[in-house]
C-alpha cells in the first residue's frame, strides 16, 4: 500500500480513537454529576428545584482559603477523580486520562457546571491515614481538594486551614521520643473516641472520655511532628470535627468539650506547645512578664472589643497570665480601655476601694453590680476608669469579664481567674453627689444573649481538676501555699 494512503489511514484511525475516548469519558462526567444530583435530591428535594444555582456563585467567589470538600460513592478511580479535578470551564474533558497529577502541570481551573468541583490549582490528595477515608484535606494554604470521606454524599464549605508551620511538617519514621509518649497514646483515644461518638451516636460515657482526654492531653509534651502525625490540625479527622458547625456532622458535642478543642487548637495554631502555666512570665517577687517570650503566647489584641479568639471558660493561674494572653491590658486595675471607645475588659475581684473597704459589688452570674474605680483627684470628676465605662453604657460596646477566685460565691472559679464572656453595660447609677471627691459610680453588667453558659459548675467546670492541680503544685513549688 502506498506509504502517504497508510499514514493518512493512520492518522484517521487515531482521531477517530480518540474521538471515541472522548465520548465516552463526556458521558462518565454526566453519569457521575446525575448520580451526584440524584444522591442529593434525595436528602433535600430542592437542590432539584435550582439550589445549585444558589450555592455555585458562592463557591466560585469564596476566599481563597475556602475548603470544598465533596464525597462520592461512585465507581471511578483516583486517577479519574484527578483528572477531573484538573478540568476547565472550556473543556471538561481536557487532559483526561493522559495526566494522573495535573498539579505538575500549571493548569488553572474555574468554576465549572459539574457540582463540587472546586475553583483554584489542585494538587493530587494525598493517602490519609485514617482508614475511614479515602482521600486527605492535607493541602497549603488557599487549595481546594476533592475528598472522598464517607460512604454518603456529604458537602460543605469551611474556611478553617492547618497553619503552614505544621503543614510543613516532615513525619519522621522510626521510634518517637519518649517525651512525647503520653500525649502520643491521649491522642489516640482521643481520635478513637470521637469516631466512636459519631459512628455509634451520643454517649454521656464517651463524652467524659473525651473531656478527661482534651484536659490531659493540655498538660502533656506535645511537638510539631507529633501533631501532624496524629493530623490533629486536620479539618476533617482531627479536632475541627468537635467544634467547626460545618464539619462536625450529627453529633450535638457539649458545648465545654467544643470550646475545650477549639482552645488546644488555637493554641496548638499559634505554635504554642508550652505547657507550663506561667509561660510568658518572669517567675519572682513579684512576677513580671517576660518582654522577649511573652509576644509569643498572646492570642489577641487587649485593645479591641470583642472575644478574639478567647472562648468561654478559658482559664489563667493569675491575672498577670490573662495580661500575656491579651484578655486583659493590666496586671493590676480591674478596668482597662479608653477614653475614646470605652472599657475593653474588667476583673471581677473582692478588691478594697481606696479606704480598705471592699467594693459593693454584686455577682448573679449573668446579671452583675460592678463598682467603676474610685476617684483620687480632687476635680470632682470620676476617675478614667469609670469614664469608660460610662462610655460604654453610651456606644453599646460590650466588656469582656473575667472573674477571680478572690471574688468568691458560687458563679467564682475555684483558683486562678476565668473568662466568662461579653457583658453589656445596661445601666449606671451614681452613688455619690455631684462634685464629690470619691465620685464612685456602679454598673449594671448584663451578659450578651447567645453565649455558652457560665462554667461554675460539674462537669463543664473551670478551672478543671487537671488544672488546679498544676496551680497548687506550682505553689507548693514556689512556697506561696495553696
Amino acid at each position: 500500500m502506498d506509504p502517504a494512503r497508510l499514514a493518512a489511514l493512520s492518522a484517521k484511525g487515531r482521531a477517530d480513537t480518540l474521538a471515541s475516548m472522548q465520548l465516552a469519558k463526556k458521558r462518565k462526567v454526566a453519569e457521575i454529576e446525575k448520580n451526584f444530583e440524584d444522591h442529593t435530591a434525595a436528602r433535600d428535594p430542592g437542590i432539584r428545584e435550582g439550589a445549585w444555582a444558589d450555592v455555585r456563585p458562592r463557591v466560585s467567589s469564596r476566599k481563597p482559603a475556602d475548603e470544598l470538600f465533596l464525597s462520592d460513592p461512585g465507581s471511578f478511580s483516583e486517577g479519574e477523580v484527578d483528572s477531573a479535578n484538573a478540568s476547565s470551564t472550556e473543556e471538561p474533558l481536557a487532559g483526561w486520562g493522559t495526566r494522573k497529577h495535573p498539579a505538575k502541570s500549571q493548569q488553572k481551573v474555574t468554576a465549572s457546571g459539574i457540582p463540587g468541583r472546586p475553583t483554584g490549582r489542585q494538587e493530587p490528595p494525598a493517602r490519609n491515614s485514617s482508614s475511614g477515608n479515602a482521600f486527605s484535606d492535607d493541602r497549603r494554604q488557599g487549595r481546594c481538594v476533592l475528598v472522598d470521606c464517607s460512604s454518603t454524599f456529604h458537602r460543605y464549605i469551611t474556611s478553617r486551614s492547618p497553619p503552614k508551620w505544621y503543614l510543613d511538617q516532615v513525619i519522621k519514621s522510626g521510634k518517637r521520643d519518649g517525651t512525647y509518649s503520653q500525649a502520643d497514646t491521649s491522642l489516640s483515644r482521643l481520635k478513637t473516641k470521637i469516631t466512636a461518638c459519631k459512628d455509634t451516636g451520643s454517649s454521656q460515657t464517651i463524652f467524659n472520655d473525651i473531656r478527661t482526654l482534651l484536659q490531659d492531653v493540655a498538660f502533656q509534651h506535645v511537638d510539631g511532628n507529633l501533631l501532624r502525625a496524629k493530623r490533629i490540625l486536620h479539618n476533617n479527622d482531627g479536632l475541627p470535627q468537635l467544634f467547626d458547625t460545618s464539619i462536625t456532622g450529627s453529633v450535638a458535642w457539649p458545648f465545654d468539650i467544643t470550646s475545650d478543642a477549639e482552645e488546644l487548637y488555637n493554641k496548638w495554631s499559634e505554635q504554642i506547645l508550652e505547657i507550663n502555666l506561667y509561660r510568658g512570665i518572669k517567675l519572682g517577687s513579684p512576677d513580671t512578664i517576660d518582654r522577649e517570650e511573652a509576644p509569643k503566647y498572646k492570642l489577641m489584641n487587649p485593645k479591641v472589643h470583642g472575644n478574639g479568639k478567647l472562648l468561654n471558660g478559658q482559664w489563667w493561674p493569675s491575672q498577670l497570665c490573662s495580661v500575656v494572653a491579651g484578655a486583659h491590658g493590666a496586671s493590676i486595675a480591674g478596668i482597662t480601655g479608653d477614653l475614646v471607645d470605652g472599657a475593653f475588659s474588667v476583673v471581677m475581684s473582692g478588691g478594697l476601694d481606696p479606704s480598705g473597704v471592699p467594693y459593693p459589688k454584686i455577682d448573679h452570674g449573668d446579671t452583675v453590680q460592678y463598682c467603676g474605680t474610685d476617684a483620687t483627684k480632687t476635680d470632682g470628676q470620676p476617675s478614667p476608669e469609670t469614664r469608660q465605662m460610662i462610655k460604654n453604657s453610651h456606644n453599646g460596646q460590650p466588656v469582656r469579664l473575667i472573674r477571680s477566685s478572690k471574688l468568691g460565691g458560687e458563679h467564682a472559679p475555684e483558683k486562678g481567674y476565668r473568662y466568662d464572656g461579653l457583658y453589656s453595660v445596661t445601666a449606671v447609677e451614681q452613688m455619690d453627689p455631684t462634685g464629690s471627691q470619691r465620685q464612685r459610680h456602679r454598673f449594671t453588667l448584663v451578659r450578651v444573649a447567645g453565649q455558652d453558659p457560665i462554667r461554675s459548675t460539674e462537669p463543664e467546670r473551670r478551672p478543671t481538676q487537671r488544672e488546679i492541680a498544676a496551680y497548687t503544685t506550682d505553689r507548693t513549688w514556689r512556697g506561696k501555699g495553696k
